[in-house]
C-alpha cells in the first residue's frame, strides 16, 4: 500500500478522497462540475477494506480473488453524525464522531448490535443482515449490512463510495452523471475492481459501461435497502441470488464458490427475518 496510514491503495485515490470529493460545507465552494451555483451541504469519501479492518480486527475468513468495488447512491439529506476527516485512522475517532461506509463505534451503537465492533461469523451474521430487509425510523447506519456483504462475499480487497459525491439544494438527477464521469470512472481506473456490488438503480447498464472502460468486471445489481413498499424481503433475497446465477463464471473465476455463497445468502436472509 502506497500510503498505509490512509487507508487507500496509492496516492492517487488518496487525494481524490481527500481533495477532490470530500465536500465539507466549512470550506467548500460552489460545484463548479454540476454548474449549480450551490455550496454542497454534504459531502462523502470512500473506505476500503483496511478502515473495517482497524475497527474490526483482521478479516476472519479465507479471502477470494476479488477487488470488489461497492455502490450506493449519494450522501444522505440529513447527516446524523460529525463525519470525520477521509484520512484519519479510524482507531482514533473521537466520541460522537463516524467514517462515511465503516462499521465504527457510533455506527455499531445506532444499529443496536451486541457487544463490541467485530465482524460477523455464523452465529452473529443474520444481525448485521437484519438492517437491510427493515425499515427503522432511528438506524441511520447501512455499515453492519455493509460488513455482512464484505464478510459473504471475501473480497482481497474492497471500495465503497457513493455514485454522488455530495448533495446540495435543488440537486437534480444530472449530479449523478456528472459525477460518474468525472470522479467515479477515475476510481474505477485507479482501484481496478474485478467486481461491482451495487445498491442505486442510479448505476444502470450504460453508465456501468461508460465508466469501467468495457473492462471485465462482474456487476451484481442489488436492491437499495430502503427500498420498501412494493419491494419486499423476497424480492431482496431472490435478487441476489439470480445477481449470482447470471455472474457465475465470472465469481467462480475470482475464487467465489457460488453454491456456498448462494446457500449461505438463503440460510442467513431467512434467520434475518425470523428475529
Amino acid at each position: 500500500m502506497d500510503d498505509a496510514n490512509s487507508g487507500y491503495s496509492n496516492a492517487a485515490l488518496r487525494d481524490l478522497n481527500a481533495h477532490e470529493i470530500n465536500a465539507n460545507p466549512a470550506v467548500s465552494r460552489p460545484c463548479t462540475l454540476c454548474r449549480s451555483g450551490q455550496v454542497p451541504t454534504v459531502g462523502s469519501y470512500a473506505s476500503t477494506m483496511w478502515h473495517f479492518e482497524r475497527v474490526l480486527g483482521a478479516f476472519p475468513r479465507p479471502r477470494s480473488q476479488a477487488k470488489c468495488l461497492v455502490l450506493f447512491e449519494e450522501p444522505g439529506k440529513n447527516v446524523r453524525f460529525t463525519a470525520c476527516s477521509p484520512l484519519v485512522d479510524p482507531r482514533q475517532l473521537k466520541v460522537g464522531e463516524h467514517r462515511y461506509f465503516c462499521l465504527t463505534p457510533m455506527a455499531w451503537e445506532n444499529l443496536k448490535l451486541p457487544g463490541r465492533p467485530r465482524w460477523p461469523d455464523e452465529e452473529t451474521a443474520p444481525e448485521f443482515l437484519r438492517r437491510y430487509f427493515r425499515a427503522s425510523p432511528w438506524k441511520w447506519s447501512y455499515d453492519g449490512m455493509i460488513a455482512f456483504f464484505l464478510w459473504l462475499l471475501r473480497p482481497a480487497d474492497a471500495y465503497v463510495t457513493n455514485v454522488a459525491k455530495c448533495y446540495f439544494k435543488g440537486q437534480g438527477s444530472d449530479v449523478f452523471e456528472t459525477c460518474a464521469d468525472a470522479h467515479l470512472a477515475r476510481e474505477f481506473e485507479l482501484f481496478g475492481p474485478d467486481l461491482v456490488l451495487s445498491f442505486t438503480s442510479e448505476f444502470n447498464t450504460e453508465r456501468f459501461r461508460r465508466v469501467s472502460a468495457s473492462r471485465s468486471i462482474a456487476l451484481l445489481q442489488l436492491y437499495h435497502p430502503a427500498a420498501w413498499g412494493h419491494v419486499k424481503p423476497a424480492h431482496k433475497i431472490e435478487r441476489l441470488l439470480g445477481e449470482v446465477k447470471r455472474n457465475q463464471r465470472s465469481l467462480a473465476s475470482l475464487g467465489i464458490d457460488v453454491e456456498e455463497l448462494s446457500s449461505e445468502w438463503r440460510g442467513n436472509s431467512a434467520r434475518a427475518l425470523q428475529a
